[in-house]
């Protein structure tokens, strides 16, 4: 179970470039269902505000999501519901990151980000993406996991 492979030195992450999730959900329920991953960081969701949680959500995982309310983009995680987390950023200056923090147990822990950088984005991005691997690492964290499309 995942429970017990989290308490051990098993800990799974999926990463899904979706370009378009809605389509795929089935795809990706049946893919979660099999592996059962402990979280699942995906990029060009192209989600807006109007889709509903409900549309997207799969058994037993959190929805963390950041839409860009327009063509494109978009990230989110599903985080398994056995894993205690904080959400870290939702958002960093005007680059799409999620970043959360997963207690394993009570002397292991992650930080995990996802990001996307779209083609057309200015310079400054990596500037910013420095800033903002700089901020987390303030923190005391066992790992640090960035995964994402740069």
């Amino acid at each position: 179970s995942l429970r017990s492979s989290c308490s051990s030195s098993l800990f799974s992450i999926v990463y899904y470039n979706a370009r378009s999730l809605l389509p795929k959900m089935d795809e990706l329920a049946a893919m979660v269902s099999a592996s059962r991953p402990a979280v699942v960081c995906i990029v060009e969701t192209w989600l807006c505000d109007y889709i509903l949680n409900s549309e997207i959500c799969l058994p037993d995982y959190a929805i963390i999501r950041l839409d860009r309310n327009r063509h494109g983009g978009g990230v989110l995680m599903y985080v398994h519901s056995s894993l205690d987390f904080n959400v870290l950023f939702r958002g960093y200056s005007d680059i799409e990151l999620l970043a959360v923090s997963i207690s394993i147990n009570r002397h292991y822990n992650i930080c995990l980000s996802v990001a996307y950088r779209p083609p057309s984005s200015p310079a400054h991005f990596f500037d910013v993406f420095f800033e903002a691997i700089c901020e987390l690492h303030t923190y005391k964290y066992s790992n640090v996991i960035f995964v994402g499309d740069f």
